[in-house]
């Protein structure tokens, strides 16, 4: 599974292609994560779409995920390095198939991850969160070991929150 994931980063040149796809020529299946180069990187993604999103007055949302806590589900143990980042790996697969194959799974580095949602409304955007939210938090087995992952999601959308990524990407995150 962890090879299939790695598999899936693109290189610097794939992922600005990706970013500048126009949605409606995305796949219509799961969404696929894409590695990036942190959080600024997600920031000049987030400001192409929100030039699209301008051009031509249409919405756009972020839903953004971070990943608090990986404890063993009694609470009482030490969770493997390679344990925990096969559950982020796996926080990462449940979030990309419970969004649209058009919408943007970044992933600034392991802990974190941000969904471009674009056409989606402030409600569409807290709609969404809130199912993330249920359906990221709580047990995960891994091999053999029965996990509880512990996550944060937050949401914002263009315009009523804002018309810059920064200011977007604070209201969801902090970051």
């Amino acid at each position: 599974m962890l090879e299939e994931l790695e598999a899936m980063s693109h290189t610097r040149h794939e992922r600005e292609r990706i970013a500048r796809q126009p949605v409606a020529d995305r796949s219509r299946g799961p969404a696929v994560a894409t590695s990036v180069d942190g959080v600024a990187e997600v920031a000049t993604i987030v400001d192409r779409h929100l030039s699209q999103c301008r051009r031509h007055r249409s919405l756009l949302a972020l839903v953004c995920i971070s990943v608090d806590c990986v404890d063993t589900e009694s609470g009482q143990g030490v969770v493997p390095s390679d344990t925990e980042r096969a559950a982020h790996l796996e926080v990462l697969n449940r979030i990309c198939s419970r969004v649209r194959g058009s919408d943007v799974v970044l992933r600034p580095n392991d802990r974190d991850a941000c969904v471009i949602l674009p056409g989606a409304s402030e409600e569409a955007a807290r709609r969404i969160a809130g199912r993330l939210l249920r359906a990221l938090n709580g047990a995960y087995r891994i091999d053999d070991q029965a996990l509880q992952v512990n996550v944060q999601v937050g949401s914002a959308a263009h315009p009523s929150d804002g018309s810059l990524a920064p200011e977007l990407l604070r209201r969801a995150t902090g970051w």
